[in-house]
């Protein structure tokens, strides 16, 4: 596979990985992205298989033990975060709408349980007077 790479993409919405846009053999755009190993990127190419482009970008190649992708390559609109919270409530609330499949039962997915327990677990660790009471 030859791939002639662009420029890496950076900044704020970059974190946890190296991502650069790239271009096919044949031309085509894609992006190459080399995951940093962390709890919450664990199954990404497993889901990206899953969702097989729909709703996601679509998984082009991997390699799992590198945590590395070839991915299609979308253009962004409008950063998620650059909307108020209440807007960005709604895209997130349709996109999980869009995502909901039941999968296979032997999926290596982690459930939403272990999720919960994790968010709260950090929050408790990164709050300086315990958790945030309503």
């Amino acid at each position: 596979m030859v791939l002639t790479l662009d420029t890496p993409l950076d900044g704020e919405e970059v974190s946890c990985s190296y991502v650069a846009a790239v271009v096919r053999a044949d031309g085509t755009p894609a992006v190459l992205k080399i995951g940093m190993p962390h709890m919450e990127g664990e199954h990404e190419i497993h889901g990206l298989r899953f969702w097989d482009g729909d709703p996601t970008v679509r998984l082009l190649m991997a390699d799992d033990d590198l945590g590395a992708m070839l991915l299609e390559r979308c253009e962004p609109g409008t950063v998620l975060r650059a909307l108020p919270e209440c807007e960005q409530d709604v895209v997130i609330s349709g996109l999980l709408r869009c995502l909901w499949r039941a999968p296979s039962a032997q999926h290596p997915f982690r459930p939403l349980s272990a999720w919960q327990s994790i968010g709260v677990t950090r929050l408790w660790r990164t709050s300086s007077s315990g958790p945030i009471r309503d």
